[in-house]
C-alpha cells in the first residue's frame, strides 16, 4: 500500500526549506513537459508516451485513459502529475518492463489529483511512490 504525504505533514517552514533545496539541487537537471493528454480509450499500444523527467497530465477525459513510461533503465526517474479528477492507467512503453510489480502490458492505475515518482533501481522494473497534490 502506498503512503500518501500531504502538504502540512512536516510544517510550512520545513517544507519551504525542502522545496528550496530541491530547486537548487536539481535546477536544470530535469526536463519538464506540461499539458499532456492521456490517450482516450486507454490501452498500452496507443498510450501517450511520457517524454520528460517531470510530466504533467492535464487531460484525462475518462477513467483508464492511458500514458506510457519510457523504457526502465537503472537510475531512471519519471515524475507524473495527474492533475485531473479521473484515474489514468500507466503502462510501460514496451511489453517486457514492469510497473509497480505489474506487467507493463497491464500497467497500474494512477488516481486523479496525484503525483507519483516512478524510479528504476532494477533493469526493466519501475517502482513507484504515490502522493496526493492540491492543484
Amino acid at each position: 500500500m502506498a503512503t500518501i504525504l500531504t502538504r502540512g505533514t512536516f510544517g510550512a517552514a520545513i517544507e519551504a526549506s525542502i522545496d528550496a533545496l530541491l530547486s537548487q539541487l536539481f535546477y536544470g537537471v530535469f526536463t519538464v513537459t506540461d499539458n499532456l493528454v492521456a490517450h482516450a480509450g486507454g490501452g498500452q499500444a496507443s498510450a501517450t508516451l511520457l517524454p520528460s523527467s517531470v510530466n504533467a497530465v492535464r487531460t484525462v477525459a475518462s477513467p483508464s485513459d492511458s500514458v506510457a513510461l519510457p523504457a526502465a533503465s537503472v537510475g531512471s526517474l519519471c515524475i507524473v502529475l495527474n492533475a485531473t479528477p479521473n484515474a489514468m492507467q500507466v503502462f510501460a512503453v514496451n511489453g517486457t518492463d514492469t510497473v509497480g510489480g505489474a506487467a507493463g502490458t497491464v500497467g497500474v492505475s494512477q488516481p486523479g489529483k496525484s503525483i507519483v515518482l516512478y524510479a528504476c533501481v532494477n533493469a526493466g522494473a519501475w517502482g513507484r511512490k504515490l502522493g496526493n497534490v492540491e492543484v
